[in-house]
Order: structure tokens, then C-alpha cells, then sequence
């Protein structure tokens, strides 16, 4: 397939060609291999040592068989008055269709052939990856140094290469160069993370605000300080305790919602209580 890239970017592979379709619309997704990422932050919660990583231009770093290059082409010019030339991507390339299926897919053939011997290494790539972000911990600081180290072994087999690590464990993050840590503090123990909500509207710059749209963002923006006041534990497990797995659900006419709590019995007689997940839904 041959076609012209106005912009080169991650929407380049949905742009219609002359016969009426794109590359995207010729391919298959691939069966789903993410993982839930609800389920990746309920068991980065379980853990009692916990790091992040990166895998750096994951995509890029994922070459594709030689005869597909040509599904691949397209005509380029990085000047209006420069002659188009043919070009062809090599490598996994972003807005395709069927690149989150490769990637992931790539990685699980990974981990079967460079991680026989690491089986904790295997369980990460298979349940606590979400892409090419690596959110995973272990029980102890020993365990999450060496599992660190596995993880970038193994990975470096397969060309990748592991970044901006965050950790709440400073001897994790002193084993890896600074210039491989994230470049801003992160914590996971305390309540002092900055998150970020955009609000996008595809209006002209000079075009006034809708009523519904400047309505929400007034309430937004008024009730945003009240964020302040909510406070979730990261960890939500600790030693020689008992579990209980509560449940927990109801409906109206216009919306039915379930809830999963943790209550946790400790050796010492204490009791706590900790939301794992909920879902409202609206009918």
C-alpha cells in the first residue's frame, strides 16, 4: 500500500489513499494481550517494595518481517520545494491498528526464550506490564533488587532497554544511573503525587465556550480543591495478617454500582479496611 503522508504522525496510518481506505482499515487488531490496568494497580497495591520502569521507544526497538516493509511505504518531503521521495518503516510503527497486538506479543515470546530461568521475570512481562510501562514490587528490598536486575538482562537480550525508574526503595533506584531515574520525584507511600486532568474541546480559538461544556468546567474547577481531602494507601497489605475479600453491590432504575473492599486482620488485633475497586454505571 502506497500513500501520502500529509504529516508524518501516529495518525498517518488511517489516512484514506486514493482507492478509498487506509492501512488501518486492512488490518487486523490481534487478539487483546494488555492486561487490565484496574488489575495491574490492585497488585502494585500488595506489595510492600515497589518500582516502575519504562521501556524506551519499545515500538521503534520492534522490527517487522521484510515483506510486510512494503505495507509500510509512504511518499515524504521534509520541504514543500524538496522532491518526494519513497520511504519505508522497518519497525512497529505508532497508530497502527495492530501495533499494541506485535508489541505485547513480542515481549511474551521474550520472556519464553530469554526468561526460562526467571520465572518472576515471566509473571511481570505477562501481568504487570500495561504496554511498555513496567509497574510491579515485591516483598522485600533484596528481592525487588534482584527482580530489577532480571528485568534488565533480560530485556537488553531482546534489544530494549529499561528507563525512568521510580521506587519507593532508594538502594533500587542508586543501582541504576541517574540519568535512567525519573527525572521528577515520585512517591508511593505518601499522598503528595501531582495527577493531571485534561479537559479537551475541538473549538476555534476565538469561539465561545459552549454553555454544557463552560457549566462543567465550572463545577469541576469549583469542586477540585475538595481532591484534598481523599487519601488512598498505596500498600494495603502487611505482615503476619489475615484477609477477608468483601463484595458489594447495588441498582436503581438509572444506575447500578459494585465495590471490593479488603478487610485485614493484623497480629496485633488491629482492623483495616481498604477499597480495592468500584465501578458505577450508569443504565
Amino acid at each position: 500500500m502506497l500513500y501520502y503522508a500529509r504529516e508524518f504522525n501516529h495518525k498517518t496510518a488511517s489516512a484514506v489513499t486514493s482507492n478509498g481506505k487506509s492501512l488501518n482499515d486492512c488490518l487486523f487488531p490481534g487478539p487483546k494481550l494488555q492486561q487490565d490496568l484496574s488489575e495491574i494497580l490492585v497488585r502494585f497495591r500488595l506489595h510492600s517494595i515497589v518500582f516502575t520502569a519504562d521501556i524506551r521507544q519499545m515500538f521503534r526497538q520492534i522490527a517487522i518481517t521484510d515483506e510486510h516493509h512494503a505495507y509500510q511505504r509512504l511518499l515524504y518531503r521534509f520541504q514543500p520545494t524538496d522532491t518526494v521521495q519513497v520511504f519505508e518503516m522497518t519497525t512497529v510503527t505508532f497508530g497502527q491498528r495492530s501495533s499494541p497486538f506485535l508489541a505485547i506479543r513480542t515481549l511474551h515470546q521474550l520472556a519464553a526464550d530469554e526468561a526460562a530461568n526467571h520465572p518472576e521475570v515471566q509473571k511481570v512481562i505477562h501481568t504487570d506490564l500495561y504496554m511498555d510501562d513496567v509497574a510491579t514490587g515485591t516483598k522485600c528490598e533484596e528481592s525487588a533488587l534482584q527482580l530489577q536486575q532480571d528485568l534488565i538482562n533480560v530485556f537488553k537480550r531482546g534489544g530494549f532497554d529499561l528507563r525512568k525508574w521510580s521506587s519507593n526503595s532508594i538502594a533500587l533506584l542508586e543501582s541504576v544511573p541517574p540519568e535512567h531515574r525519573q527525572t521528577e520525584a515520585v512517591t508511593f507511600d505518601e499522598p503528595t503525587s501531582d495527577y493531571t486532568k485534561v479537559l479537551g474541546l475541538k473549538i476555534g480559538w476565538d469561539d465561545d465556550l459552549p454553555v454544557v461544556a463552560k457549566d462543567a468546567w465550572t463545577r469541576y474547577h469549583d469542586e477540585l480543591p475538595f481532591i484534598a481531602s481523599v487519601c488512598v494507601a498505596r500498600r494495603i497489605t502487611v505482615e503476619d495478617a489475615n484477609y477477608e475479600l468483601h463484595g458489594f453491590c447495588d441498582s436503581s432504575e438509572s444506575a447500578y454500582a459494585a465495590a471490593a473492599y479488603l478487610l485485614t486482620h493484623t497480629s496485633n488485633g488491629q482492623i483495616q479496611v481498604h477499597l480495592l475497586i468500584g465501578l458505577p454505571t450508569s443504565n
